[in-house]
Protein backbone atom coordinates (compact mmCIF):
# COMPACT_ATOMS: atom_id res chain seq x y z
CA UNK A 1 0.00 0.00 0.00
CA UNK A 2 1.37 3.47 -1.13
CA UNK A 3 1.54 6.39 1.85
CA UNK A 4 0.80 9.62 0.90
CA UNK A 5 3.64 11.94 2.04
CA UNK A 6 2.35 14.12 4.40
CA UNK A 7 1.56 17.65 3.11
CA UNK A 8 1.83 20.57 5.50
CA UNK A 9 -1.51 22.00 5.94
CA UNK A 10 -2.27 25.23 2.93
CA UNK A 11 -1.90 28.63 5.05
CA UNK A 12 -4.50 30.60 5.47
CA UNK A 13 -4.49 34.39 4.47
CA UNK A 14 -7.23 37.27 5.80
CA UNK A 15 -9.73 38.86 3.19
CA UNK A 16 -7.56 41.41 1.79
CA UNK A 17 -8.15 44.58 2.77
CA UNK A 18 -9.05 47.68 0.69
CA UNK A 19 -6.26 50.04 -0.19
CA UNK A 20 -5.90 52.61 1.85
CA UNK A 21 -2.64 54.03 1.04
CA UNK A 22 -3.13 55.41 -2.62
CA UNK A 23 -6.38 56.70 -1.45
CA UNK A 24 -4.49 58.51 1.03
CA UNK A 25 -1.58 59.86 -1.50
CA UNK A 26 -4.54 61.40 -3.36
CA UNK A 27 -6.17 63.30 -0.09
CA UNK A 28 -2.98 64.46 0.32
CA UNK A 29 -1.76 65.49 -3.16
CA UNK A 30 -5.12 66.85 -3.88
CA UNK A 31 -5.10 69.20 -0.39
CA UNK A 32 -1.47 70.23 -1.12
CA UNK A 33 -2.86 71.50 -4.84
CA UNK A 34 -5.69 73.38 -3.94
CA UNK A 35 -2.74 74.87 -0.53
CA UNK A 36 -0.73 75.99 -3.53
CA UNK A 37 -3.26 77.44 -5.54
CA UNK A 38 -4.95 79.10 -2.87
CA UNK A 39 -1.23 80.64 -1.97
CA UNK A 40 -1.10 81.58 -6.27
CA UNK A 41 -4.35 83.15 -5.71
CA UNK A 42 -3.01 85.63 -2.72
CA UNK A 43 0.49 85.85 -4.50
CA UNK A 44 -1.60 86.89 -7.93
CA UNK A 45 -3.98 89.81 -6.30
CA UNK A 46 -1.44 91.97 -5.03
CA UNK A 47 -0.12 92.75 -8.51
CA UNK A 48 -3.83 92.94 -10.05
CA UNK A 49 -5.09 94.84 -7.07
CA UNK A 50 -1.85 97.14 -8.37
CA UNK A 51 -2.14 97.38 -11.71
CA UNK A 52 -6.12 97.57 -11.95
CA UNK A 53 -7.09 99.31 -8.90
CA UNK A 54 -10.46 100.43 -10.54
CA UNK A 55 -12.02 97.11 -10.87
CA UNK A 56 -12.05 95.29 -7.19
CA UNK A 57 -11.03 92.09 -8.60
CA UNK A 58 -8.13 91.65 -6.27
CA UNK A 59 -9.64 91.61 -2.71
CA UNK A 60 -12.66 88.83 -3.32
CA UNK A 61 -9.33 86.90 -5.57
CA UNK A 62 -7.30 87.50 -2.00
CA UNK A 63 -10.12 86.29 0.16
CA UNK A 64 -10.76 83.37 -2.09
CA UNK A 65 -7.16 82.05 -1.69
CA UNK A 66 -6.74 82.64 1.79
CA UNK A 67 -9.81 79.93 2.20
CA UNK A 68 -8.30 77.68 -0.18
CA UNK A 69 -5.14 77.98 2.22
CA UNK A 70 -6.75 77.81 5.17
CA UNK A 71 -8.93 74.69 4.64
CA UNK A 72 -6.03 72.57 2.84
CA UNK A 73 -2.73 73.63 5.07
CA UNK A 74 -2.86 73.22 8.77
CA UNK A 75 0.34 75.47 9.41
CA UNK A 76 -1.76 77.62 7.40
CA UNK A 77 -5.09 77.62 9.41
CA UNK A 78 -2.99 78.18 12.88
CA UNK A 79 -1.40 81.00 11.09
CA UNK A 80 -4.55 83.02 10.45
CA UNK A 81 -5.77 81.79 13.63
CA UNK A 82 -2.77 83.78 15.23
CA UNK A 83 -3.56 86.49 13.08
CA UNK A 84 -6.89 86.89 13.74
CA UNK A 85 -5.65 86.87 17.38
CA UNK A 86 -2.98 89.78 17.13
CA UNK A 87 -5.50 91.69 15.04
CA UNK A 88 -8.79 91.46 16.05
CA UNK A 89 -9.94 94.33 13.64
CA UNK A 90 -8.76 92.17 10.91
CA UNK A 91 -11.43 89.51 11.62
CA UNK A 92 -14.09 91.92 13.15
CA UNK A 93 -14.49 93.29 8.99
CA UNK A 94 -14.07 89.85 7.60
CA UNK A 95 -17.93 88.25 6.72
CA UNK A 96 -18.83 85.60 9.52
CA UNK A 97 -18.89 82.52 6.90
CA UNK A 98 -15.14 83.66 5.67
CA UNK A 99 -13.85 82.75 9.29
CA UNK A 100 -16.15 79.85 9.39
CA UNK A 101 -14.40 78.28 6.39
CA UNK A 102 -10.97 79.50 7.19
CA UNK A 103 -10.15 78.91 10.86
CA UNK A 104 -13.20 76.22 11.27
CA UNK A 105 -14.62 78.23 13.82
CA UNK A 106 -17.40 80.67 14.22
CA UNK A 107 -16.21 84.16 14.77
CA UNK A 108 -15.16 85.42 17.98
CA UNK A 109 -17.87 87.95 19.33
CA UNK A 110 -20.59 86.88 17.21
CA UNK A 111 -23.76 86.24 18.66
CA UNK A 112 -24.19 82.61 19.88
Amino acid sequence: MPQDPITPPQPTYPAPMPIRVSRQGINVTQRQGLALGGAALVVLSLPIGLVVPSIPLALPMAVIGAVLFGLNAVWARRWLDDMFRRYPQLEQRMPDWVILLASGRPKRGAAE
